[in-house]
């Protein structure tokens, strides 16, 4: 795709929201925490997406990306707790693994 094939692509979109200007907007919320990382969580249509501290002030942009894929992936494991604890009576840890980034988050399940 080259800028022509590009602008063309975006022109019908563009008219739209000069048009209709509220159709370009999206409510969030959001939702500040204050730990040893400051990160903001935003709950957006696509999903929650975390933020944290940009690397040039004291974050981590690899801290906040971790973050933001527990969030979403904690549902699905949680599915999957509940099975394992309708059959066992253990106590029972969730957590993820991102081989490439030689990374780990885990946390303990609590069921409802």
């Amino acid at each position: 795709m080259n800028a022509d094939d590009l602008k063309a692509l975006q022109a019908p979109i563009k008219e739209r929201y000069r048009q209709s200007p509220e159709a370009a907007r999206i409510a969030v919320r959001a939702r500040g925490t204050l730990g040893a990382n400051i990160t903001c969580s935003l709950d957006t249509p696509r999903g929650p997406v975390v933020a944290g501290l940009h690397p040039a002030a004291g974050g981590s942009g690899l801290e906040a990306y971790l973050d933001s894929e527990v969030l979403r992936y904690r549902a699905q494991l949680e599915r999957y707790a509940r099975i394992v604890a309708s059959r066992e009576a253990r106590p029972i840890r969730l957590g993820l693994y991102f081989p490439l980034l030689d990374a780990w988050r885990e946390w303990p399940y609590e069921a409802p």
